[in-house]
């Protein structure tokens, strides 16, 4: 069994021993790993039991079962890295149950197809999204890519696949090493099973999200966020259902599994566009917040409203629900979703740690209220600290705009809004 260590609300075990990770690999086992976990979701949907952790926030067996599977498909790839979960390991291991013969095999194919198809990201050789490859993770492109790869001969699936390990005390050069392969101990994968455990409580099941993110030296490097029921008007991974948006710099962009790639949007405010409008057209123009409902009230929605009052953001909000999901109204929105404000705890590093490392590849921010990038690092003394460790104590302020962003801070300290 993996070193484990528990702490309050989170679980931080260690994979196998080896010290080097592939992370292209790693990546590919996390777009799978939210496939898996998306099974659990939707098959208890209709018989899941809600009960409420110390901390107060509402958890199923659907989140556990979920974790469980998540880091059972991140185990498959070799390295001593860590894994950093928002439900207990104990809880989890409860909940696991043994993968049928069907569900492995389809764990192996989004695998396999998903190390394809980041490959090909990763090469920079995909076409643009006016006439595009079809990515191996899409019904069309999984045909087209086993076809080129039979064509190619067994030296290309076998180059395709290929997973590079060093074994301890075996000296590999940096002339010999890809870049994507770095020393495990570098590396913390976060895992939020399933956000939006509210709604999905309540069976509202549009605002659910599975969120996996790989941490490099406590930088977001990469993240995935899946959607277990499918997504308006994106494509899904071959017949599960699952749509999954994916990226980071480790990258170097933005896409959607098995579909397009995800063009950075930017603050669309005429001011700073330069465009002139009619006065009585102008707040069309500019970018939108998005904020929960019941969150909303006191400094939140008083500072949008300040915001909107000198001409930053639009005056009415969006309110919708999960971390998850606000954070995908950032990258693939369509009413110029710019902005998440929510300057309190509330959150945790689980929460965002994906949508960090994809919005930071397309030059956006995410940030604490005071502007500050926040602390991935995970060690022992800090799981003692209990449930608080990975909280965002200090908020979160996020835009996929780095523009906004830094205007969005400014104003904040400039009214001592962090008083309030």
């Amino acid at each position: 069994n993996p070193e484990a260590t528990a702490a309050t609300s989170s679980s931080l075990s260690l994979s196998s021993s080896s010290k080097m990770v592939n992370l292209l690999d790693l990546a590919a086992s996390a777009i799978a790993s939210t496939v898996a976990a998306s099974r659990p979701i939707r098959e208890l949907s209709d018989n899941k039991t809600i009960r409420q952790k110390e901390d107060g926030s509402a958890v199923t067996n659907a989140d556990f079962a979920a974790q469980g599977n998540i880091v059972r498909t991140l185990r498959q790839v070799p390295g001593n890295f860590r894994i950093v979960g928002e439900e207990s390991q104990e809880e989890m291991e409860r909940h696991m149950k043994p993968e049928t013969n069907e569900e492995y095999e389809e764990r192996q194919q989004v695998f396999q197809l998903a190390q394809q198809e980041l490959r090909y990201r990763y090469s920079g050789n995909y076409d643009s999204n006016d006439d595009p490859v079809p990515m191996p993770l899409s019904k069309e492109g999984q045909v087209y890519h086993q076809q080129r790869l039979a064509e190619a001969g067994a030296e290309a699936a076998t180059s395709a696949s290929s997973s590079v390990e060093a074994e301890g005390g075996e000296d590999t050069s940096a002339a010999e090493t890809p870049e994507y392969v770095v020393n495990a101990s570098r590396v913390s994968v976060f895992v939020d099973p399933l956000d939006g455990t509210k709604a999905y409580a309540k069976g509202e099941y549009d605002t659910v999200t599975t969120l996996v993110a790989i941490i490099l030296d406590n930088q977001p490097y990469f993240g995935v966020i899946t959607k277990p029921f499918g997504y308006k008007a994106q494509t899904s991974i071959l017949d599960t259902g699952c749509v999954s948006i994916y990226g980071g710099n480790l990258l170097r962009g933005v896409f959607v599994a098995g579909g397009k790639v995800c063009s950075a949007k930017s603050a669309s405010s005429s001011s700073s566009s330069g465009e002139n409008v009619d006065d009585g057209d102008q707040e069309s123009w500019l970018p939108r917040a998005v904020i929960s409902q019941s969150r909303s009230e006191g400094i939140v929605l008083d500072f949008v409203n300040h915001l909107a009052s000198v001409g930053v953001v639009h005056s009415e909000p969006i309110y919708v629900s999960g971390a998850g999901e606000k954070s995908l109204r950032l990258i693939v929105g369509t009413e110029d979703e710019t902005l998440w404000f929510f300057p309190k705890a509330g959150t945790s590093r689980w929460d965002v740690a994906a949508s960090d490392a994809i919005l930071r590849a397309f030059g956006g921010r995410v940030t604490d209220k005071y502007g500050e990038d926040l602390d991935y690092s995970y060690y022992p003394d800090r799981a003692e600290q209990g449930g608080d460790a990975m909280e965002n104590t200090d908020g979160i302020i996020a835009s996929n705009s780095a523009t906004l962003h830094a205007e969005c801070i400014r104003l904040f300290k400039e009214g001592n809004w962090h008083e309030r």
